[in-house]
């Protein structure tokens, strides 16, 4: 495991909705910043690690809800998209032109419970679609990869390295989406921040899987499984990487 870069500033109160609240003074912190810190450069002379930069940012100028997603898994049960472990899951278009080689993540969020996890499964999605006339979501996907190489930024800001997975290329202009899980040795849980602003399609969620309804059916469009004001409409992540 990495060792931790800073602790954030502010924790936030859990709530009976497995998400969390009260963070009237907590604010985004930059995406920028923090992959400085994990890479052990500095903003006035940058060092990524293998050429890397940030390629997708919507975490830092999207502003946070009040709410998180729960988005976690338990050892015992196998990372899938059946299983009763929730799951979100968001898009991402990768500007400039070319192919690139996808190397981190940063996701912020809260543990509700439980201690830090003991990997990470993430899922990179060729298609996520959910259709509003047979309402059911379209779900292609592109590559998965368990790590246990994160780093901890603090009570459950997470920056994910994934520069040894086999993700395969991403190509710019492209409409992908990105799932992040982490898993717990027995029992924890976690919830990824949400965003008050939308960018490019709502982000989704799949509560438990198997049975009672859409959202815990499939991955649904977050506004259908919560309508709630306080609960944004996108997940808030960045994602690293350098140009092939």
């Amino acid at each position: 495991m990495m060792k931790k870069a800073f602790v954030a500033s502010t924790a936030l109160v859990l709530c009976a909705s497995a998400s969390f609240a009260g963070e009237q003074s907590r604010r985004p912190a930059s995406a920028n910043a923090q992959f400085l810190a994990w890479y052990g450069g500095a903003e006035h002379q940058p060092k990524p690690h293998d050429t890397s930069k940030l390629l997708y940012e919507q975490s830092a100028s999207s502003g946070f809800s009040t709410y998180g997603i729960s988005s976690w898994g338990v050892s015992g049960s196998a990372p899938c998209h059946s299983c009763f472990d929730p799951m979100a899951a968001d898009d991402f278009t990768v500007p400039g032109t070319g192919k690139y080689k996808v190397t981190a993540v940063y996701v912020p969020g809260r543990i509700l419970s439980g201690t830090e996890p003991t990997s990470f499964y993430i899922t990179f999605y060729q298609e996520l679609k959910y259709s509003k006339i047979n309402l059911r979501t379209t779900v292609a996907i592109k590559a998965t990869c368990t790590t246990t190489s994160y780093s901890d930024l603090g009570h459950g800001d997470f920056l994910v390295d994934l520069s040894s997975c086999n993700l395969g290329r991403f190509k710019n202009g492209h409409d992908y989406s990105l799932s992040v899980q982490p898993w717990f040795w027995s029992n924890g849980s976690w919830a990824w921040q949400t965003n008050s602003k939308q960018i490019g399609r709502q982000g989704f969620v799949d509560l438990f899987g198997g049975g009672g309804g859409s959202c815990n059916e499939q991955l649904t469009p977050i506004k259908i499984c919560f309508p709630e004001s306080g609960y944004g409409p996108d997940l808030a992540f960045a994602i690293y990487g350098r140009q092939l």
